[in-house]
This record gives structure tokens, sequence and C-alpha cells, in this order.
């Protein structure tokens, strides 16, 4: 039974496919599902929504509570909130998350995946051609801090999910009063800079750490195609109960 195991490995292996367990020790997104329920969330902010990637594989990953995702960008709004329609459990606000409330300027990548307040280093269109910017477009921008009673219920387990490519710093600053309030952070963070100014994951790791997170989790994100060197990761983070009293 192993060896005819291994063998129908080998042909979807060689097919560029592959069959695995979906078990929380060993699968990154079957893990991501296990700490959603084991810290009882019911509330995800969405941070850098674009057109409702992340909201729809937790709820495919069988997360049935709030969410609230945030996506400043025109072009991705329509898809975001045709995708959020008949899911009254879930919200959409059209206005970025950072550092000071107002507007800024967004540099609009062909992909608009890619898309960021940061400009962005030649080697991330050397590795990724469909990344470049290809126009700006001045967005809304909100403090969390500011919002979050208005968005977030006292007793609410939230977890704050950001991908704003290279600004999560920003982000960060602007939930600095609220982040006693939040129970878990996931963050796409790059290992190189691929924006000028980004905060990468040293950094993180360390600001994570002195605002009361441990880190919990990594899941493999991004890899550079010729090399296969990984480029960009998703940190979990899990903040310490001491946090609350501060």
């Amino acid at each position: 039974m192993v060896f005819a195991r291994q063998a129908i490995k080998k042909v979807f292996w060689r097919a560029g496919w592959d069959i695995v367990r979906f078990n929380p020790s060993t699968h990154p997104l079957a893990r991501r599902a296990r700490l959603l329920r084991n810290y009882q969330i019911d509330l995800v902010l969405d941070v850098g929504a674009n057109t409702g990637q992340y909201a729809k594989q937790i709820r495919d990953l069988g997360y049935n509570g709030k969410i609230i995702s945030f996506e400043p960008l025109k072009s991705a709004l329509g898809d975001l909130r045709e995708a959020a329609r008949r899911d009254m459990n879930w919200l959409v606000r059209d206005h970025a998350c950072g550092a000071t409330n107002g507007v800024q300027p967004l540099n609009v990548a062909a992909n608009t995946q890619s898309s960021s307040f940061l400009p962005m280093r030649p080697r991330h269109v050397q590795i990724f051609p469909d990344s470049q910017y290809v126009r700006t477009e001045v967005v809304p921008v909100m403090r969390l801090d500011n919002i979050f009673d208005e968005v977030v219920r006292p007793d609410a387990k939230t977890w704050l999910k950001m991908d704003v490519q290279g600004a999560e710093m920003q982000v960060l600053e602007g939930a600095a009063g609220v982040l006693n309030r939040i129970d878990a952070i996931q963050a796409e963070v790059s290992l190189e800079p691929l924006y000028v100014g980004e905060t990468t994951l040293g950094n993180i790791l360390g600001f994570m750490e002195r605002s009361g997170f441990f880190l919990v989790g990594i899941e493999p994100y991004l890899s550079e195609p010729v090399t296969s060197h990984l480029v960009q990761v998703d940190c979990i983070f899990r903040g310490t109960e001491c946090r609350r009293s501060r």
C-alpha cells in the first residue's frame, strides 16, 4: 500500500500536482482554519482586500463569522462588492487603513494586487513583470483606531489580516490605540524589500514582540519564479493576554 501511494504521488509530482492530507500539523491552510477556531475568532478585519480573495478563502476553510473588508482601489471594489453581496456577514469599506486620516496617492499595478502607497523597487518588476505600476489613484485613508469602535464590538474576538504591499507598519501605526484589543494578526511580509521603505521580516518580528504578540505560524506565499527563492510569507501572530491590561 505504501509503495502504491508513493508511485501515485510520483505521477502527480511529474505532472506538476500534489495530493496532501489537509492536516493542521502539516498543511498551512488547515493550520490557519484551526487557529481561527481555537481563538474563537468572530471578526476578521480584511485590510487590503483587493477583490475578496482572502475572505472567500477563509469562508471555504469554514469560517462563518463577520468579515469587514477594506479596499480603496476603484477597479477592485466592484468585484469585491459583488463577492460580498450575498453574504450578510461580509461588509465592505471603500478606504485604506494607514497611519493618518486623509487622502493619499496609491500606485496602481497592472495586476492590481501589487498596488501600493510605496515606490516599487526595480527587482520587483524584474521578477514579476505584471506588477509594474500603470497609474496613480488618490484614495481615502483612515486610522484603524479612529474607526475601531464603529466596526468592532467590545467583546469581539478579532483577527487583523494585512495584505498591503509593504505598508504594514503604516497600518499598525494607525492601530496603535487598539492593538491590545486585537487577538491575532496575519501579515504578508517580504523577506527581501520589494518596495522602497518597506519593513521586512526582522523589523516586523521585533515590532510585534514589543507590542505583545508572538509568532505562531508562517505560511510560504510567493517565490521567485526562476530560482524558487522565497520572497514573501504570511506571518500569524497571537496576542498575549497581558496586553489587554495596558
